[in-house]
């Protein structure tokens, strides 16, 4: 535990109750990925809509929406695509004016 305690900075006790806590629990702490609700688009869906994005990225939310429903047949809300957009890491854009 020493070496645990230096890596971390934390104090012996610490380290022990977190090691004696994951000792009475019997399993992994879950990944965070894995946690709430599933995903409501399919990886397919997904790779889709990074696709229009990355050939368009001009595009606004219901226009995403308009393409997924015409090429996948899904009415995905906004919320949705947003959403999913950041989970898959993209960010807000901002628009330039020169």
């Amino acid at each position: 535990t020493a070496d645990i305690c230096y890596y971390l900075d934390m104090t012996e006790r610490s380290v022990q109750r977190v090691l004696q806590f994951w000792r009475q629990m019997g399993k992994d702490i879950d990944d965070p990925k894995h946690r709430g609700h599933p995903r409501l688009m399919t990886p397919e869906e997904m790779a889709f809509l990074v696709g229009i994005l990355s050939h368009s990225p001009d595009l606004y939310l219901d226009e995403c929406a308009e393409e997924l429903y015409y090429m996948h047949n899904i009415d995905p809300g906004l919320s949705t695509i947003s959403e999913t957009l950041k989970w898959l890491g993209w960010s807000t854009k901002s628009v330039c004016r020169s």
